[in-house]
């Protein structure tokens, strides 16, 4: 009895939410796409008419409806079913069914129409905010170069002498996605997360207008509530988010960048300040994990777990890969580098 009540509640709430019944309809909310919508849904109608006074014609209307509003999202459909409906009028009109001008006309404005670029979803979306910015408002008068991010074993940002590590972990929902980000320029330095991605992953499971208007308040927030130095990191643009570690002390890229040094010099001698920064990259983070509180982390900002797990196991993958292959090239050099003695001897 409890769960039927549980799910006739769940019901309800489905029933009531307007935006989520639509939203699972497909129904456009733009200009174009409600043209459209009319113009398939017309056909439809026409196609049904038609079956219903035997008309084997109403089929092709029927499908071309159905057709173009499965795929009203899209011009190719919908232009070369508009084109078809009006090549079908001028043939009829040819044969002398002066009405089926009409018909010409009617497919010929909905081609034109159909051909217009589609509406780009984070385009209306409601803007109760300033209007995020490619980096935040003072990343021109920070010094990102100052940055240094330690995620292996512990978390720590630091910004010269000052310790910004608690201003990620004490915001629970935007230092989570911080971290997020961070654990995606760990395993692609540079790459960037699709927003209409981000936004399902952060709000899974609600309608894509409520994940457009959430993700926007969070990047915004992403950008101002962590002090200028973290907010210069986050870049956004209309189509992607990622977190510019590029001009930071960042230690999963200092993996990378002494494995790219000794590839450089395996068949010749490394200097002192090599060799030591090898070592202590090697003993500093022996044994350790990336983010290790990562999943409380994640779980706290709402991430989806199937998403937020896949980029921190690819993460730690990648990391574990960097300090086996740094292993592996000093041994390599150092083996090198003895053959060559004793050639010399």
């Amino acid at each position: 009895m409890s769960r039927l009540r549980r799910s006739l509640r769940q019901l309800q709430s489905l029933l009531s939410d307007r935006e989520y019944l639509l939203e699972r309809a497909g129904v456009p909310r733009d200009p174009r796409g409600i043209v459209l919508g009319c113009g398939f849904a017309t056909a439809a109608a026409v196609g049904l008419v038609a079956l219903l006074n035997d008309d084997p014609i109403g089929w092709a209307y029927l499908v071309a409806g159905l057709l173009g509003y499965l795929f009203l999202q899209t011009r190719l459909i919908p232009v070369s079913v508009w084109l078809l409906v009006a090549a079908a009028g001028i043939w009829g009109a040819w044969a002398g069914a002066r009405g089926a001008l009409v018909e010409a006309g009617y497919g010929a404005v909905l081609a034109v129409v159909a051909a217009l670029p589609v509406a780009d979803e984070w385009s209306e979306e409601p803007n109760p905010q300033p209007n995020l910015s490619p980096t935040s408002a003072a990343a021109e008068e920070s010094s990102p170069a100052e940055i240094a991010i330690t995620s292996i074993g512990r978390f720590q940002v630091r910004v010269g002498e000052r310790d910004l590590t608690s201003r990620i972990v004490d915001k629970r929902t935007i230092g989570g996605l911080w971290c997020y980000l961070l654990a995606l320029a760990a395993k692609t330095p540079g790459g960037s997360i699709a927003r209409a991605m981000l936004a399902s992953q952060l709000s899974p499971g609600l309608p894509k207008r409520r994940q457009r208007e959430r993700c926007r308040r969070q990047l915004w927030d992403l950008q101002h509530d962590l002090g200028p130095e973290l907010g210069a990191l986050v870049i956004v643009d209309r189509s992607s988010v990622r977190l510019d570690v590029s001009r930071t002390s960042f230690d999963v890229a200092l993996l990378q960048q002494l494995c790219n040094e000794l590839n450089q010099r395996i068949d010749s001698s490394i200097d002192a300040r090599l060799l030591m920064q090898v070592r202590r990259a090697l003993d500093e983070t022996a044994d350790q994990v990336f983010l290790p509180d990562f999943e409380r982390l994640a779980a706290d900002a709402g991430i989806d777990q199937i998403a937020a797990r896949r980029a921190v196991v690819e993460a730690r993958s990648h990391v574990n890969f960097l300090r086996a292959e740094l292993a592996r090239l000093l041994s390599q050099q150092r083996a090198e580098a003895r053959a060559s003695k004793g050639e010399v001897l």
